[in-house]
């Protein structure tokens, strides 16, 4: 079951404010994020992250293994991050964006709906192999 937290959290970024929106998963151990960042790109991912680094990347290494199929339900490329100097990694979809580009507010809050719901079918269509 997800836990759901919706919010705006204000972090300072040379392109301004990041808004993200979390859903976080205690049986997989992931958060799904969906934010403006700095750098003039939007994204939407899921973070891999667990006190204990070796579960992460156990995780992190099986979903890897099904990437073909979570691209297929997906219906897109993902990147596939391994972040080796974290405990976590992430797998993510950016696009261009900034959270000055206030006219295109409603379309990036569609997108990041869009995206969440493609990634959680993903990831729960390889779930029970894992």
């Amino acid at each position: 079951m997800l836990n759901i937290q919706i919010g705006r959290m204000p972090r300072r970024h040379s392109q301004g404010t990041s808004s993200i929106c979390q859903l976080r998963s205690s049986r997989y151990r992931f958060t799904e994020t969906s934010s403006i960042r700095g750098g003039g790109r939007i994204n939407s991912e899921i973070y891999i992250d667990s006190a204990d680094g070796s579960a992460s990347a156990a995780l992190y290494e099986a979903l890897l293994a099904r990437r073909a199929k979570i691209e297929e339900v997906y219906r897109a490329n993902l990147e596939f991050q391994e972040l080796p100097n974290r405990r976590a990694s992430r797998i993510v979809e950016y696009r261009e964006g900034t959270v000055h580009d206030t006219d295109r507010h409603e379309e990036f809050i569609d997108w990041f709906f869009d995206r969440g719901e493609r990634l959680r079918k993903a990831i729960n269509a390889v779930a029970e192999e894992i």
